[in-house]
């Protein structure tokens, strides 16, 4: 399996190191997207979006990021409906793994401290939910309705 249907692909199944390899992947862009320009620049990341800001230049920066945002989001969600797979689970499950930014949304435009609070305890339970579903439970043993077991097939 390619590193692109890994990252992008939305069918079949994953084993835990491939999701742990795209987990690995993504922070590391991350963190070069925030490290790397600094470096460059001599300067922290927040001084460069006060910098940014200053000169009017938000506007590309914020269309940057909003596309990376969709690049990320469209492959965290694949490589965890691969991993669900692999789980014998519908991909279906991994709508749950955004209820987090949904409700931090929802509770920010409330201007609700309550509902800020009921949000962090959600998402701390997903969380949680997401981490021992995905990356630390082992996957069927076996062919199973999503294809075949990606353990057996690299051995």
């Amino acid at each position: 399996m390619s590193l692109g249907h890994v990252l992008f692909g939305f069918r079949g199944r994953i084993s835990r190191a491939k999701y742990w390899l795209a987990i690995v992947l993504w922070t590391a862009v991350l963190a070069a997207g925030q490290i790397v320009p600094s470096m460059v620049a001599g300067m922290s990341f927040d001084e460069l979006l006060d910098i940014a800001l200053a000169f009017d230049m938000f506007r590309p920066i914020l269309a940057l990021g909003l596309i990376f945002l969709i690049v990320w989001a469209i492959s965290f969600l694949a490589v965890g409906v691969k991993r669900l797979h692999d789980r014998d689970k519908s991909g279906w499950w991994a709508v749950l793994f955004f209820v987090p930014l949904t409700l931090d949304v929802v509770a920010v435009f409330a201007h609700s401290i309550e509902l800020i609070y009921l949000s962090n305890i959600a998402s701390a339970f997903i969380i949680i939910w997401c981490f021992v579903e995905l990356g630390v439970l082992r996957g069927t043993q076996g062919n199973n309705r999503f294809g075949a077991d990606p353990l057996e097939i690299a051995a």
